[in-house]
């Protein structure tokens, strides 16, 4: 699928991706693997059976990374339901990388200044910084409760704890 959009430069989940990191960023994402849904934690092992496909020719735009996404085998049920939804509903699938960085925190908004490693892209429903296979997350659109948790976890020192209120659902 030519020109899916693998990264844009602002989150729903609070960061901002300096266009710098991003142009730097992008020899991590080629040939990177793309997989089935995120892990439950980033750095979990992967099933192979979650193997999807892999990115090539990557490429910086204004408004973030674009690659053609080679699909591993097209004859199975989800690259067939990808490819259909690719010509005629591409906002049903997007892409969100499993990466880390070097960032900061600047008036609440998480600031990525570098990405270091790049472990996948994985095919999700809801992307955070897109919002199709082919086009940056729509500004303003809701972020589901799982994810907003998701990304506190990830710079809050109380993670235990607001793990531990979701899990008990209060």
């Amino acid at each position: 699928i030519h020109g899916v959009k693998v990264l844009g430069l602002k989150s729903r989940n609070g960061r901002r991706y300096i266009p710098e990191a991003v142009r730097k960023g992008a020899r991590l994402y080629e040939k990177v693997s793309v997989r089935a849904n995120h892990p439950k934690k980033a750095n979990d092992s992967r099933s192979v059976m979650e193997v999807f496909g892999w990115l090539e020719g990557v490429e910086v735009r204004d408004d973030g990374l674009y690659a053609d996404l080679h699909i591993l085998n097209p004859r199975t049920e989800l690259a067939e339901s990808v490819m259909n939804a690719a010509e005629s509903a591409p906002h049903l699938f997007s892409l969100s990388h499993n990466a880390d960085g070097t960032t900061s925190v600047e008036d609440g908004v998480v600031v990525v200044h570098e990405i270091n490693e790049v472990r996948s892209v994985d095919l999700v429903t809801d992307g955070a910084t897109t919002g199709s296979l082919f086009e940056s997350a729509t500004p303003g659109r809701t972020m589901k409760l799982k994810a907003l948790f998701e990304s506190v976890l990830l710079f809050k020192p109380q993670r235990r704890l607001i793990e531990k209120l979701y899990e008990d659902d209060i």
